[in-house]
């Protein structure tokens, strides 16, 4: 009789659980991310819809943060710190997650990391501490120091899959401490010095079914590489910065070439052991989640008898090339009579962040022009407007305020014909002018 009871009290629990998870929303609900899971429960999902969104974010125990696409969802941390602080239990998806010291700082967190995109951190990506989460399906773009660093970390149902990792400015994937991960499936490519780099703690990781492709040095010699793992053009379908597709094309030789005749590099399946969720209609859903079948073990091969390369002193990338004392740059945009910088003008601004940090002697006047079109009072204010809102970006990213200046010279200065759109195109423009001897 009491133990007929006792389960009769855990399946009214259980539903009474299950009818009082919320879907919050973001804005609507509340106005910022961090107010949303401040008042999530557990079972809870937190929709974020379209838009930029500067916080650190922590997320919390069994509570799903979803953005609404993952090329327009965005949070930016500020370089303020971490720019998601991950939790245990928690899951994050459908993000741009940019501009913090590291972009999801994961220390003994076991969560779920899935299609997101994590570019422009100042320190590593995903940074992964005694316990590893389940990363995948994400593109991990362009991050100063490291894609992923596992350090100390061990896998215990969680794996490194499906990512595609690639122009990190150290490695690919870093492992310290006495790391034990699976990492399978995944593209780690073009970063700048390893794809692959392990230090001698760190033996009993598996690296499987991996392309390694056009790394400065594709791995180091504490590593342990497989005749699995591949070293092959992807193909991708658009590997643009400004409108990225990152799955394969039909035509790539990874499609079918990973672990279970999967594709190497990004899916449109994942199957995944996750925390328990409420589906909001509303929102599409480019991946579809499925529950975990029993896998095979993994099929070891011989090892690849092909050296890897030795540990050198690597020199520093060369620095990009002095500024000319005038230039413009092309492909800095904003909204429409706005002086809002759109998110496709991100990566050519970032050049000339690069460029200011290698030439830290080097002074700039920022300069706004526009076209002719509308009354001259309100082009000069918005010409004003624009280069201060390139000033501030520039300030953002670590640039010295003391460097910059700016100026609005409205229409006055065209460098096309203003009768014509494409003339007009080109007469909206920030130009950069050197002030320094």
């Amino acid at each position: 009789m009491l133990k007929h009871l006792s389960i009769a009290v855990l399946g009214l629990a259980l539903l009474f659980s299950e009818a009082s998870a919320r879907n919050i929303r973001v804005p609507g609900d509340y106005k910022t991310i961090s107010d949303a899971l401040g008042n999530a429960d557990a079972g809870d999902t937190v929709f974020v819809r379209r838009g930029v969104y500067n916080e650190n974010v922590t997320l919390v125990m069994e509570v799903v943060l979803k953005g609404e696409d993952p090329l327009t969802t965005i949070i930016d941390g500020g370089r303020r710190g971490p720019a998601v602080m991950a939790v245990t239990g928690s899951e994050i998806s459908h993000f741009t997650i940019r501009n913090g010291i590291e972009g999801i700082l994961c220390e003994n967190a076991m969560l779920y990391i899935h299609n997101n995109i994590i570019l422009d951190n100042h320190a590593t990506g995903i940074a992964a501490f005694i316990s590893l989460p389940q990363i995948a399906n994400n593109v991990v773009y362009g991050n100063r120091w490291s894609g992923i660093l596992a350090w100390g970390a061990k896998s215990l149902d969680s794996k490194i899959e499906h990512n595609v990792v690639l122009r990190n400015g150290y490695s690919g994937l870093a492992l310290k401490g006495p790391s034990n991960i699976v990492a399978v499936n995944n593209i780690f490519m073009e970063n700048h010095y390893y794809g692959v780099f392990a230090d001698p703690a760190s033996g009993q990781t598996r690296m499987e079914f991996n392309n390694i492709y056009k790394n400065y040095y594709p791995f180091n010699r504490f590593i342990k590489i497989n005749r699995t793992n591949v070293s092959l053009d992807p193909i991708f379908r658009n590997p643009s910065i400004f409108s990225p597709d990152f799955f394969l094309q039909p035509k790539s030789p990874l499609v079918g070439r990973g672990h279970g005749r999967r594709d190497i590099g990004l899916i449109r399946d994942i199957s995944v052991v996750r925390p328990k969720r409420v589906e909001d209609p509303d929102v599409p859903m480019p991946v579809v989640i499925q529950e975990p079948e029993a896998e095979p073990e993994f099929t070891m091969e011989p090892e690849l008898e092909l050296e890897p390369e030795p540990e050198p002193d690597i020199p520093p990338p060369p620095p990009p090339p002095p500024p000319r004392r005038v230039f413009v740059v092309e492909g800095i945009n904003f909204l429409s009579g706005k002086a809002d910088i759109t998110d496709d003008s991100y990566a050519n601004l970032m050049t000339v962040v690069e460029t200011m940090k290698a030439y830290p002697e080097v002074e700039f006047k920022i300069i706004g022009h526009t076209d002719d079109q509308g009354r001259r009072e309100a082009n000069q204010k918005l010409s004003e407007a624009r280069a201060k809102a390139v000033m501030d970006f520039l300030i953002s990213r670590g640039i010295s305020a003391s460097r910059l200046d700016y100026e609005g010279r409205g229409p006055d200065q065209p460098i096309a014909s203003n009768k014509t759109a494409a003339g007009r195109a080109k007469n909206r423009r920030i130009e950069f002018q050197r002030t320094d001897n």
